[in-house]
């Protein structure tokens, strides 16, 4: 059991090797309509988006150029 990013396992829950129990979204995905939310399944604290963030090694410091440009 565990809690993946529905694109990373959607085709192995097409394909029948894994059974999706429910995503943590708010609303169901369109992606696969037919598994409930957690809310649904009665876990109304179990709710989560998918967030992503960028890193960079340091001392490389975030500005607009930087974040335009390829790390050497």
């Amino acid at each position: 059991m565990g809690i993946f990013d529905v694109p990373v396992l959607l085709g192995h829950i097409r394909a029948g090797k894994l059974k999706a129990l429910a995503v943590t979204s708010a609303k169901r995905t369109q992606a696969l309509p037919d598994v409930p939310t957690t809310v649904e399944m009665s876990y109304p604290n179990v709710t989560s988006d998918n967030w992503y963030g960028l890193i960079v090694p340091p001392p490389r410091p975030l500005t607009s150029e930087s974040a335009s440009t390829p790390p050497r």
